[in-house]
């Protein structure tokens, strides 16, 4: 991310081109006065924003697009431009601002209805318009709503809340908490891909076990995965484990055991959020696995990396493969998702069942799983036609090199040969 030099730089360029009443708002306020990193810069003002938006693309030579505001009608279109810099690109939001307070007075909490003059900013004059007391909740570390009612203009709010109180560590006004309980239901109207996001943004920060915590406490988390939710226990424990592993280098060194490039999806998410998905969802029932994954569009890469790796994890503790040809089968169905059943395996204190499978892949598997000979060549040496039981001489041949029976192409060759046709796999 840009360095506060260059985004104020960009900022005191930017303010040459915009009207007297231009506004710095947002999230950009609240992270510059607790001087954490800053994702975009988000600015309202009082003019035609497509007209000003097309100066500063032009001026900066940067990409712009146009998009409605959902739940906004304050802010009913908003203009994006990535802006180039030294450092990568900045992300910079305009929209019209018609009355400022007004503005303001429909934004989630305090410490995200502040504003400042851009111009004022560039000049270095620490002038904010704060009518709601942003800056007295940011010094007390507190969460709280511009007016309760906003939680219900857009109900993603409640989830939202948790998720500023511990991304900023801060706490959650109490009057607010009670809000959320009484009100939690309005959540289900959100659209389902809303709720995915901000769950991932959530699962994407490390202190993710205080939102369980506090969302199961607040009765929201059983209205927000859609079924009861009766011990929070492992998952928490499970939480902090997988903490303190990526602290001891573990989950490094697993990755690099498996040569696993770790996976983004959705765009702008990591791995990490999906692994503390399946440490929540791994303590529950298939059946409600299923009804929340059907529930939200986490999108068909998430999707199938969540179930297939719980399929994978809970075979292995009910019934961990033993033999060669179990060991084989098992690695062929899940060898895309051994990291994540391996992370899970180690968080639930059962490694030891997977610790096989990790040797067996890393030798013989990785070695010898590729046939020595090629289904032409078995129906050549054969002299069949192509049918189910060419796969059949196909995966006996590969178990009789994991085996150490098969080593050469002419071995090979002598196995497929002599092989009686087989009755079964």
């Amino acid at each position: 991310m840009p360095n506060y030099a260059t985004l104020r730089n960009l900022i005191v360029s930017i303010a040459k081109l915009l009207p007297k009443e231009s506004y710095l708002v947002g999230g950009f306020v609240r992270d510059y006065l607790l001087k954490r990193q800053i994702e975009d810069v988000d600015i309202s003002l009082k003019g035609d924003v497509e007209k000003y938006s097309q100066l500063l693309a032009k001026e900066f030579n940067a990409d712009f697009f146009g998009f409605k505001k959902e739940n906004l009608p304050i802010r009913e279109k908003v203009y994006t431009l990535f802006v180039p810099v030294d450092e990568g690109k900045i992300r910079v939001d305009l929209s019209e601002c018609k009355d400022l307070k007004e503005d303001l007075f429909h934004r989630d909490f305090t410490v995200n209805a502040m504003a400042w003059n851009i111009h004022h900013f560039a000049q270095g004059k620490r002038i904010i318009f704060d009518p709601f007391g942003g800056e007295r909740d940011l010094r007390e570390r507190v969460i709280r709503a511009v007016r309760l009612e906003n939680f219900l203009e857009d109900p993603l709010r409640m989830l939202r809340a948790y998720r500023f109180a511990i991304s900023l560590n801060f706490t959650l006004g109490q009057r607010e908490r009670e809000f959320i309980r009484k009100h939690a239901p309005a959540i289900k109207t959100v659209a389902g891909e809303r709720i995915v996001t901000e769950l991932l943004k959530v699962l994407s920060n490390p202190s993710s076990d205080r939102f369980f915590y506090e969302t199961c406490k607040d009765g929201f988390l059983p209205i927000l995965v859609g079924f009861p939710v009766y011990n929070l226990k492992p998952t928490l424990l499970g939480l902090r484990k997988l903490n303190k592993l990526v602290e001891e280098g573990f989950i490094e060194k697993l990755a690099q055991k498996l040569e696993w490039q770790k996976k983004t999806f959705l765009g702008e998410f990591g791995e990490e959020a999906l692994l503390r998905l399946l440490i929540f969802l791994k303590n529950l029932p298939p059946k409600r696995v299923k009804k929340f994954v059907e529930r939200y569009p986490f999108g068909s890469f998430a999707t199938d990396y969540l179930l297939r790796s719980l399929e994978g994890y809970h075979l292995l503790m009910e019934n961990p493969p033993k033999s060669v040809a179990d060991l084989y089968d098992y690695l062929k169905r899940f060898e895309k998702f051994l990291f994540p059943i391996g992370v899970i395996s180690k968080v639930s204190s059962h490694f030891e069942r997977f610790s096989p499978i990790l040797e067996f892949y890393r030798g013989k598997f990785k070695k010898f799983s590729t046939p020595l000979l090629s289904g032409k060549d078995i129906l050549r040496i054969r002299k069949i036609k192509p049918s189910p039981l060419m796969g059949i001489i196909l995966k006996k041949l590969v178990l009789a090199q994991l085996e150490g029976k098969v080593k050469t192409r002419e071995e090979a060759e002598e196995f497929v040969k002599n092989l009686l046709r087989p009755s079964s796999t």
